[in-house]
């Protein structure tokens, strides 16, 4: 059923409940899935939106890693928590390389404050929100109005 399916890849950080994306290859973060996931479950479970909103902002974009497709203030693509990522074999982890995680973190935030009037937890989230509209508003100006993406990772 579609609670043992939830059950299966929901996760506790120290952030809050997430949601994973999929079994048996993508047991790990990803921005996207997760930020849609808790979009469709927040009228009914608005724990997941906080701790997706939680986890995704103490992973958010510092400084410029072509090789990770970092940038100050994007939100994530793909976390993976396994043994390789602790020792610091992926190279890639986190890996940005994603165009649409950022403007969904931003909408969830939206969503979040306008379902639950959590405005105490939309406060703490101040300096990552911040941080992510002014990622877009310069992807917006370098494209003319448009957000556009190309791969620069040669990991993927």
């Amino acid at each position: 059923s579609s609670d043992l399916d939830l059950e299966s890849l929901t996760v506790l950080t120290n952030y809050g409940l997430t949601v994973f994306a999929g079994i048996p290859y993508f047991m790990c973060l990803f921005g996207r899935d997760s930020i849609i996931t808790s979009l469709f479950l927040l009228p009914y479970f608005p724990e997941y939106a906080k701790g997706t909103l939680k986890v995704l902002s103490q992973l958010q974009g510092k400084k410029f890693n072509p090789k990770r497709e970092e940038e100050p203030g994007k939100i994530p693509h793909e976390f993976r928590f396994g043994e390789l990522s602790q020792a610091g074999l992926m190279p890639f982890n986190p890996y940005y390389g994603t165009i649409d995680a950022t403007p969904l973190y931003l909408i969830l935030a939206g969503e979040y404050v306008k379902w639950t009037e959590d405005y105490k937890t939309i406060r703490e989230l101040k300096e990552t929100l911040n941080k992510a509209l002014e990622w877009l508003f310069m992807k917006l100006e370098e494209g003319e109005g448009y957000i556009r993406y190309s791969q620069t990772s040669p990991y993927v």
